[in-house]
């Protein structure tokens, strides 16, 4: 089951992070980037397992996509509750077959961009946005 931590930023702004920590905590790293690079963020949105992170915290494809359906409802009451359309930035370590599933939910979630974390250290050794949706045309 997930175990969701929520928190309100202090900036005004109507985006929202999420960081999905399945196979490794990412919230500490998020937050840093947060600070210092989004300054549009007003909801703060942790995210693991009630186990912890670890590479097998997905079971299988099933439990894959029970996970993703469950985050994609609980971005969706956020957004509803704070009655705001702004961006999603979505951090995530977890497996692809979760990465897979979530994606396909990608209009129920809203405009969102997914970022990556630059562990070779050649862009600053931190997260940089990788992919926006939907795309501009």
């Amino acid at each position: 089951q997930w175990v969701f931590s929520e928190e309100t930023l202090d900036s005004g702004g109507e985006d929202i992070v999420v960081a999905v920590g399945l196979t490794h905590d990412v919230a500490p790293a998020v937050r840093a980037y947060v600070s210092a690079n989004l300054p549009a963020a007003s909801r703060f949105l942790a995210v693991q397992l009630s186990t912890g992170p670890g590479a097998r915290s997905v079971m299988c494809g099933r439990h894959a996509f029970d996970l993703a359906e469950a985050l994609t409802g609980q971005i969706k009451a956020i957004r509803e509750a704070s009655g705001r359309g702004g961006r999603v930035h979505l951090f995530m370590a977890a497996p692809g077959a979760f990465s897979f599933f979530l994606g396909q939910r990608q209009t129920a979630i809203g405009p969102l961009t997914l970022y990556e974390y630059d562990f070779e250290g050649n862009r600053g050794g931190s997260y940089q946005p990788s992919l926006s949706l939907p795309a501009k045309s």
